[in-house]
């Protein structure tokens, strides 16, 4: 899990033809929050302190989460 909060700008992010795109400049981010592609290309969204959480759990209490898969690399 990541801030979204970069530059004092609070990111908010879309998949897009399979990719992550924040809405906010349309900058490209790998799964290791690092932006590739755009103005932002080159920052990194600090990670934040998380706790593993199993989904059995998580959907116990989050019964509509969508589970997404996501082709970061194109195959």
């Amino acid at each position: 899990m990541y801030d979204p909060n970069l530059n004092d700008q609070k990111l908010t992010f879309k998949i897009e033809f399979g990719n992550i795109v924040d809405e906010q400049t349309g900058s490209l981010w790998n799964m290791f929050s690092e932006a590739v592609t755009g103005k932002l290309k080159g920052d990194r969204l600090a990670a934040v302190i998380r706790a593993n959480h199993f989904w059995f759990t998580w959907s116990a209490f989050f019964p509509d989460s969508e589970l997404r898969k996501a082709d970061f690399f194109g195959s």
